[in-house]
């Protein structure tokens, strides 16, 4: 005969964080189990073991650990957005005196607007006027995202450069109307990080800091969604 599974509430009388009673139902005196979701995250969070949490002990901690994730999430992002631009790009594909591991191909994709061609075309024969600077800057727009994405994609796989890149430039879409910027790259990891200059600290601490975001945000998912 297949077993029941027993629910948790009956398995235990006590909470094993603060040994108060079990009590089932709705009222005041209530004092149920947090889930195991909520336990787990509890315990990233404050980097420890306990087996569980009652209302009484854990709604608390629960609450502030939730804060106290979401500042270090905040610090981190902060801290990738004022620095992930440090990370080399290259077109060189042996950078002199660097020692690297080649870890994978990374690619970026961007697609502006509509109505680029018709601006070029009326652009073009006075390249140095308005025209021109709006193409330029929309060229600039869609090479600093791929360049982005490059940057992001390499430190979430370790690396801390990328060479070889490459960008290609086309028309897209119905009527091609719109401007389309692909780049690729090889990310690499670079062992002699004095060669990457006044940037190499910097640098070197950008993979741990992704890792620990894309952590932060698994144990938040367990019990939150991000926003």
């Amino acid at each position: 005969m297949q077993k029941l599974k027993i629910n948790r509430m009956s398995e235990q009388s006590t909470c094993p964080g603060c040994h108060e009673s079990i009590k089932g139902g709705w009222s005041s005196k209530s004092n149920k189990l947090l889930t195991d979701k909520e336990t787990k995250f509890i315990n990233f969070v404050l980097k420890q073991d306990q087996p569980g949490y009652c209302d009484k002990c854990g709604t608390v901690i629960l609450y502030k650990a939730k804060a106290d994730i979401e500042n270090e999430r905040s610090g981190i992002v902060r801290y990738l957005e004022q620095n992930i631009s440090r990370v080399r790009i290259l077109t060189t594909h042996v950078p002199h005196n660097w020692e690297y591991e080649a870890l994978s191909i990374v690619t970026g994709q961007s697609v502006t607007g509509t109505g680029f061609m018709s601006e070029f075309k009326s652009g073009f024969t006075d390249f140095f006027g308005g025209q021109s600077g709006s193409f330029n800057k929309k060229l600039a727009n869609g090479e600093n995202l791929c360049f982005a994405q490059l940057r992001v994609k390499a430190i979430n796989l370790g690396a801390n450069a990328i060479i070889g890149t490459d960008v290609d430039y086309g028309d897209v879409g119905e009527g091609k109307g719109m401007l389309m910027v692909c780049a690729a790259g090889t990310a690499v990891k670079v062992s002699n990080l004095e060669v990457l200059g006044d940037d190499a600290e910097i640098v070197s601490t950008l993979p741990q800091m992704s890792k620990r975001l894309y952590e932060i945000d698994n144990a938040i998912r367990l019990v939150w969604v991000i926003e």
